[in-house]
């Protein structure tokens, strides 16, 4: 939100004008859930019409019943490249994403933006559908509940970061629903109540299992009635994410913010290089040293133009790391997210020193890096 709801001739005119001055496509899928190929396709699709090189931003497949199907999108892209279509796309090397709570809830519900979601939770048959949809998708996704989905970062309530949506509901039970959760488990016959979380009530559960599911529905609807909540996703294979990480035009992207030690947010900001070198490397075998370093230096460095950078080579800027390749290792966790990976020894940046074994050194070596666009031509 809001790009989710830009129409396909608003991309188009967009990326035309990029393309009149030598520039890129690089989008973030429209669905990367059960509407990824369709997604993929119209991604593709307007790259074609307007003529310019397209680069799809952590592609994935997500959902359980989608596990598996990696290969579809890697051959859409292979196919598309046969044909004359510059296209290419990074991953992150791990099998969660992280966006905010919004994908939990259905697009209906979040046209307008945060305000509008907020006053469709107020109305009592509004929030009705919306549970539903809720509800829906995870079932059309191939979950049972919500476990897969963990808090990274709540600025309302803190004390929410690291729990999933399971155990939120759980809390909420325990503080206000006691009473719900005798009346069902006193009686096996099928039970009608109603629940109440922050004010949000006439939530109707039909049964204990739909009493689950519901009563986190309606933890997701609790917290996006109070404020923005980044997320940690659970939802994808390890097969998939090694299948797409193996396409030879996947660059390695972390898709991570820069982070200041709030929350629990996901380890790829800290980890993703070095895992991408130790585990999928080294421990697996899943490339060659040359080739892992090649998808995030060189091969970043083309697709978007950036003229004299990632090679190690004469007159190109010295950006630089030294690394003990028996050591490299990611050490963020989901629980402990801003812990430095081992085995670094040296980072420059433009011939300067910046870290010198775990010691920061020049803070004043960045520069602001413009494409060439000649190389993209």
């Amino acid at each position: 939100t809001p790009g989710l709801f830009a129409e396909e001739n608003e991309i188009q005119a967009l990326a035309a004008i990029a393309a009149q001055y030598h520039g890129i496509y690089a989008t973030h899928l429209r669905d990367e859930g059960n509407a990824v190929v369709k997604s993929l396709e119209e991604a593709l699709s307007v790259a074609r019409r307007v003529k310019i090189p397209v680069e799809i931003s952590h592609l994935k497949w997500r959902g359980r019943v989608n596990w598996g199907n990696s290969q579809r999108l890697v051959g859409m892209i292979v196919k598309a490249r046969r044909s004359g279509l510059n296209v290419r796309c990074d991953a992150y090397p791990y099998i969660a994403s992280s966006t905010t709570l919004d994908v939990l809830i259905p697009k209906s519900a979040r046209e307008g933006g945060n305000g509008k979601l907020r006053e469709r939770l107020r109305d009592p048959s509004e929030r009705q559908r919306i549970l539903r949809e809720i509800l829906s998708q995870m079932k059309s996704e191939g979950w049972n509940d919500f476990s897969f989905a963990r808090v990274a970062n709540c600025d309302f309530a803190p004390e929410y970061n690291g729990l999933t949506i399971t155990d939120i509901a759980a809390s909420l039970d325990n503080k206000t629903e006691s009473a719900l959760k005798r009346s069902i488990s006193q009686s096996s016959r099928v039970t009608t109540t109603t629940v109440r979380y922050g004010g949000l009530s006439h939530l109707r559960v039909p049964e204990l299992t739909a009493a689950t599911t519901t009563s986190q529905a309606a933890a997701i609807c609790y917290l996006a009635s109070r404020g923005s909540v980044q997320m940690i996703f659970e939802n994808m294979s390890e097969a998939d994410v090694a299948n797409i990480l193996l396409f030879p035009e996947c660059m390695l992207g972390s898709d991570s913010n820069i982070r200041n030690g709030e929350g629990r947010p996901h380890p790829r900001g800290y980890g993703s290089a070095p895992r991408l070198l130790s585990v999928y490397a080294k421990e697996r075998g899943l490339f060659s040293w040359e080739e892992a370093i090649r998808r995030m230096t060189s091969l970043p460095a083309e697709t978007f133009g950036l003229a004299k950078r990632g090679r190690l080579q004469l007159g190109y800027w010295a950006d630089v790391v030294v690394f003990d390749p028996s050591e490299i290792r990611d050490q963020s966790t989901y629980d402990r997210p801003f812990r430095a990976p081992d085995g670094i020894v040296y980072v420059l940046v433009n011939g300067q020193v910046a870290l010198d074994h775990g010691q920061p050194g020049s803070f004043s070596a960045g520069q602001v890096i413009k494409r060439d666009s000649e190389i993209l031509r």
